[in-house]
């Protein structure tokens, strides 16, 4: 319900057993398997990020995939059980991490410095570094 709510369309999901709360979930289909259906899954459905514990880290690695750790078990990051998952600030922390991942696997859709075109420097001549500053600023008044 947290990733419909915020707009994101579930490709695939795989549970290894049916419940009452899955016919509430608002996805299309449900599958009761495993990790290989679900990996299988995501790669017809081209999926970009995978959602689970770390058991689906070598999934995510052969689809080259970003994972987010939840559930449990989480044995390959110290203290991701611990992680608050409800209410506002585990909402919010959510939404953080999914953005972050999203971000990190999305280089060319970065922000590319500004240059003038009045600028009198030729492409790639000075670039500025953190802490320089880019602007210049010259008295004129003699």
């Amino acid at each position: 319900r947290f990733l419909h709510g915020i707009g994101a369309e579930v490709v695939a999901a795989v549970t290894s057993a049916r419940g009452p709360a899955i016919e509430k979930l608002p996805i299309a289909k449900v599958k009761v398997g495993d990790l290989e259906d679900l990996e299988q899954m995501a790669r017809d459905a081209g999926a970009d990020l995978l959602l689970g514990n770390s058991h689906l880290a070598s999934s995510a690695n052969r689809l080259g995939l970003p994972l987010q750790r939840m559930g449990f078990p989480q044995f390959d990051q110290v203290g991701g059980y611990q992680r608050t998952w409800v209410g506002y600030r585990g909402s919010r922390q959510a939404l953080f991490d999914l953005a972050n991942l999203r971000l990190a696997n999305h280089h060319h859709h970065e922000i590319k410095p500004y240059r003038s075109v009045l600028s009198q420097k030729r492409e790639g001549e000075w670039e500025p570094t953190d802490h320089e500053h880019a602007e210049t600023v010259t008295d004129t008044r003699h």
